[in-house]
């Protein structure tokens, strides 16, 4: 039996993509059977380590006196266009023994920086086999992500406050509000003339309900290293307006009718498009539930597993 062992944030802990990729992915490595230990410290692996890529800073001292593998959610250098790669990034890059990417435009950032070559193992999809219609009533949009300046939701409140749809519509944000509350209290000042509820985070399989029902899913985020919430909602047959950063282009682009934009004003007026064309985002729908991806957690599991050293 092959143990496993994480060096990552608790899997109960604030939801986040890493977090989830993380917890649905140790889900299914147990279901085939295999052992999995979860841990904040290096020191608490009593096997060989797979370090969340949030962690790394927690690590740098160790690349060079053990094997560890790399699961690379997310890089600083790539996310904040840093000149140049950090000193715990260039330790992981240069001495890690395996490299996990959880999506494919991270792993050309990662080849592209360092030269390493790098193993994809990508989110898997909830069975979205029974599709939910939306409330009829005002076009519902959701969004979802921690609410934090990278997911982009203040500048898109305050396009959709100076220039909001003309017939009904409603936005609820699902995502940690705690997490820089500062900028929740701003997004709630612009969001108090409009139809905007904020939900905090939801449990994951209610989150993925409530996504189902929407009309439509924004993404206002600057950068995504996956975007996992637009392959739900993808998988739900529910139309996505997205702006471009990191993997989503690779998402809009296997659903025809899905909208990619630039920014955020130009969301909002594609959101706003929409709204005034109920007939426009049926078809929008249709065209998802045909193009709707087919890969489960069990199938990125039986890669991930296929990478274990031996013990």
């Amino acid at each position: 039996m092959t143990h496993h062992w994480f060096v990552a944030p608790p899997l109960d802990g604030p939801i986040t993509g890493g977090t989830l990729y993380n917890r649905f992915l140790v889900d299914a490595l147990r279901r085939a059977g295999d052992d999995v230990s979860v841990v904040e410290s290096i020191d608490a692996c009593g096997g060989f380590p797979w370090v969340d890529s949030l962690y790394l800073p927690r690590v740098a001292h160790a690349w060079a006196s053990r094997p560890m593998g790399l699961l690379a959610h997310y890089l600083p250098s790539v996310f904040e266009q840093l000149p140049a790669l950090t000193a715990f990034e260039t330790a992981a890059l240069e001495d890690a023994v395996h490299l996990v990417c959880t999506g494919s435009w991270m792993q050309d950032a990662v080849f592209k920086i360092s030269g390493r070559s790098s193993h994809l193992v990508e989110p898997g999809i909830h069975d979205a086999a029974v599709f939910a219609d939306p409330t009829p009533g005002p076009v519902e949009a959701v969004l979802v992500g921690t609410v934090t300046p990278r997911k982009g939701l203040l500048h898109l409140l305050e396009a959709l406050a100076s220039d909001p749809p003309r017939s009904a519509w409603t936005l609820t944000v699902l995502g940690d509000l705690e997490a820089n509350p500062a900028y929740t209290t701003a997004c709630r000042s612009v969001a108090a003339s409009l139809p905007v509820t904020f939900r905090g985070a939801l449990p994951p399989a209610e989150a993925l309900k409530a996504v189902a029902r929407a009309s439509v899913l924004l993404s206002a985020a600057r950068i995504e290293s996956y975007g996992m919430a637009i392959a739900e909602a993808q998988a739900a047959g529910v139309p996505v307006i997205a702006r471009a950063g990191g993997h989503v282009e690779r998402l809009i682009e296997r659903v025809p009718t899905d909208v990619l934009v630039e920014d955020v004003r130009a969301l909002a007026k594609a959101f706003a498009t929409a709204v005034e064309s109920p007939a426009r985002l049926a078809t929008m729908r249709e065209c998802s539930r045909r193009n709707a991806p087919r890969r489960s957690w069990d199938d990125a599991a039986r890669e991930f597993r296929a990478l274990a050293p031996e013990e």
